[in-house]
């Protein structure tokens, strides 16, 4: 979209009073149209005459039992958007109630962002906006590698303390098949990055981890250190989630919930990755298996 060119949408929504909010917003980026209709069959009709940038498509849930039949709304929406042959590349938004939503039926598009209808809808097309100018944009990397180890450098530092200094590394073979005190195993199952995160305290600093708590039985200490990895990994996890929440990420209920064959799409092309941190008085192992 050039600079001098007026944004036009197209809102898929039962509310035609949300028109004035894109109106609002479009407003800070020179202006636009909105384009409006109830669902996507009387949009249908509508592309017959006007070409849109992006598609807007408001989902509404009015219980848990309906929130099966409007991921599967969701997803025929973006199905019928992509099977136009000059929409395959154009950005998608879907605006869900409430602040928190789980999508029951995979949707792996790089081109959709989902956003609470509680946010302010200029906060949703400045996200979105680069891939309205340029719609062959790349997406920037959700998990790049120096992220990790910061953030979680940091949550150790939040719940350890800055005194204790870490020195993080890539781990090794040896590292990941090496004894360990404890275990935590969390996820974050988004579009954006579907992601498993292993932690482990290992043995190897046993003597350095037993002089803090000298006097104290082993199985206090141990219930300690889990306690402590469970917080360090949950600040982790609390943090990867709101990332991915500020890039317009729609995340998912269990995978149990998910086909066979949505399933095997997850489970397809995992790679994994293992970060080491050590001081002297402990040594962290993370791991991170990414399904998307």
């Amino acid at each position: 979209m050039s600079d001098n060119k007026k944004m036009h949408i197209g809102l898929i929504t039962l509310d035609k009073t949300r028109e004035e909010l894109y109106k609002q917003a479009m407003a800070q980026f020179g202006g636009g149209y909105v384009h409006t209709a109830a669902d996507h069959l009387m949009m249908n009709s509508k592309l017959g005459i006007q070409r849109v940038d992006l598609f807007v498509y408001e989902c509404g849930v009015d219980s848990d039992a309906m929130a099966v039949e409007a991921s599967s709304r969701v997803l025929s929406v973006i199905n019928f958007i992509r099977s136009k042959s000059d929409c395959k590349k154009l950005p998608v938004l879907i605006f869900y109630p409430g602040s928190n939503y789980e999508f029951k039926n995979l949707i792996s598009d790089p081109r959709v962002r989902a956003f609470s209808k509680n946010i302010d809808p200029f906060m949703a097309l400045f996200t979105i906006k680069p891939f309205i100018d340029n719609p062959d944009a790349k997406e920037a990397e959700a998990l790049p590698e120096h992220w990790v180890e910061s953030e979680f450098m940091q949550s150790i530092e939040h719940k350890v303390g800055s005194s204790a200094v870490f020195a993080p590394a890539k781990a090794s073979d040896e590292d990941l098949h090496a004894g360990f005190l404890c275990q935590v195993n969390l996820e974050v199952r988004s579009h954006l990055a579907w992601v498993k995160i292993g932690a482990r305290i290992l043995e190897r600093q046993q003597d350095g981890f037993a002089k803090i708590f000298k006097g104290i039985s082993h199985d206090i200490a141990e219930e300690f250190a889990e306690n402590l990895l469970t917080q360090i990994t949950g600040d982790f996890q609390q943090k990867l989630t709101q990332e991915l929440s500020s890039r317009g990420a729609l995340f998912f209920s269990s995978i149990e919930e998910f086909s066979p064959a949505d399933r095997k799409t997850i489970y397809g092309a995992s790679k994994a990755s293992a970060y080491l941190f050590q001081s002297e008085q402990i040594a962290i192992l993370l791991e991170i298996i990414r399904y998307l």
